[in-house]
């Protein structure tokens, strides 16, 4: 995918960061890794220091990076990449080195005027509950948002043997336009069988958030609103999270709901 690349100066500003499970020395440990412009660091941060690892050199501008964690403590987990020309990649990096298992480039309409920093990746298992139990299986997802109501998906599905295996990606249409912001909802939360997203976006002058549903093996999104909260006093929210109970906080200029 992304060649490799030497440069006689560094980009130092972070760009995105996430903490894995990684191998070195056949040993499969914690580690931090920090996008830099075209430079993946990987970092161990044990005795309240950090120190170096490897640093990966590329010709891309990695900038977001989201953690795919495998279901075994034994085995590493892979990532999810994306640079700012809007190529991916699902990566794994043991011993420090690159290895692809699916990648490509998100497709918009040649006329988007797009704006980096405002796109948003979510994964499905940014959930809490995945952080700290690893026995999960099925259909997972990474989504970016990068264009107004074009939703990019990407599955992967957890293997028996642990493996981790990038599926089709495929695009979902929202009916939303101007999304502030967009996060993975805990299904277990509403027993819903379907993955569910949260979107809090405006329409004129009032600020919504709604909860919807979608199914990955059908590639359907369902258009009824499971649940939402209408008329949000604060016009500038702009930030949503979910909490490990199913509570939503709404973030605002002046006030946190």
């Amino acid at each position: 995918m992304w060649n490799f690349s030497n440069i006689l100066f560094k980009g130092f500003s972070v760009e995105s960061s996430t903490c894995g499970k990684i191998k070195f020395d056949g040993v499969v440990e914690d580690y931090l890794v920090i996008a830099r412009h075209n430079i993946l660091g990987i970092y161990s941060f044990k005795k309240g220091g950090m120190d170096l690892k490897k640093e990966i050199e590329l010709f891309a501008n990695i900038k977001f990076l989201k953690r795919i964690p495998s279901p075994s403590n034994q085995q590493s987990d892979l990532f999810f990449c994306l640079a700012d020309d809007l190529s991916y990649a699902f990566c794994s990096l043991d011993e420090g080195v690159l290895k692809t298992k699916g990648d490509g480039e998100i497709n918009l309409p040649s006329s988007a005027m797009l704006e980096i920093d405002s796109i948003k990746v979510i994964a499905d298992t940014d959930h809490a509950f995945y952080t700290t139990n690893y026995s999960f299986s099925g259909i997972k997802y990474i989504a970016v948002h990068a264009y107004r109501e074009i939703l990019n998906i990407f599955p992967f599905k957890y293997m028996g043997n642990g493996e981790i295996n990038p599926e089709k990606p495929f695009i979902l249409r929202l009916s939303q336009e101007n999304v502030h912001d967009i996060i993975p909802l805990d299904p277990r939360h509403y027993k819903s069988p379907k993955h569910l997203l949260g979107i809090l976006y405006s329409d004129k002058n009032t600020t919504t958030f709604q909860a919807l549903e979608f199914n990955i093996p059908t590639e359907e999104f369902t258009k009824k609103v499971l649940w939402d909260i209408p008329n949000i006093k604060e016009l500038k929210a702009y930030k949503i999270t979910e909490l490990s109970d199913g509570g939503i906080l709404i973030f605002a200029n002046t006030s946190i709901k």
